[in-house]
């Protein structure tokens, strides 16, 4: 018998950028006067703070 369990990959900055797709698209206020950058920033702003991370962190232990 085998137990196999499968990974949900869909997080909390996934659901925040659904909702908020939705509210853009239905016309929901506040988000219907958003631009769409800041409507998609859950999907991609995670990538950014990694990145952002990464720099500073390699800023930092060159300068030792």
């Amino acid at each position: 018998m085998e137990n196999s369990t499968k990974s949900s990959c869909i997080d909390c900055f996934d659901v925040i950028g659904i909702v908020f797709v939705v509210l853009k698209i239905l016309a929901i206020e506040p988000v219907a006067h958003w631009s769409w950058l800041r409507v998609l920033c859950p999907f991609w702003g995670p990538l950014v703070l990694v990145i952002i991370f990464l720099i500073l962190a390699k800023i930092f232990s060159d300068s030792k």
